[in-house]
């Protein structure tokens, strides 16, 4: 298991999830959420596990993003529009979207793999 740069369309967003989610998770089990506390802090693993090219840790990053998602919608129809909920909805269909992506590539992304075909 070695720390790489898992590519550009996840490589934006895990790092935000691996060092705010413990954030998170340190103020819901000061609050007494612990079930929320231990869910960011899960969170915050998995992000962290695919810099190490753990493509299985996209599985439940993907099942958290179609939960946010869903609670996402039904604020939708509770509620109505706001740009907050139109924000988190943009967040959770990109992040799904680069998982399903990563998870799918036959390979593994590189630095070099960003500079055209032709040039190396």
């Amino acid at each position: 298991m070695t720390f790489r740069f898992p590519g550009w369309g996840i490589g934006w967003f895990t790092p935000l999830l691996a060092f705010f989610a413990p954030v998170v998770a340190y103020g819901s089990f000061v609050d007494g959420s612990n079930v929320f506390g231990v869910f960011w802090l899960s969170v915050g693993l998995f992000a962290a596990l695919t810099w190490f090219q753990q493509r299985w840790a996209a599985i439940p990053l993907i099942i958290y993003f179609l939960l946010a998602l869903t609670g996402i919608v039904i604020s939708f129809a509770a509620t109505g529009f706001s740009v907050s909920l139109l924000g988190k909805l943009l967040f959770s269909c990109s992040g799904i979207y680069e998982l399903v992506l990563w998870y799918r590539s036959p390979r593994d992304e590189l630095f070099g793999d960003l500079l055209p075909e032709d040039v190396l």
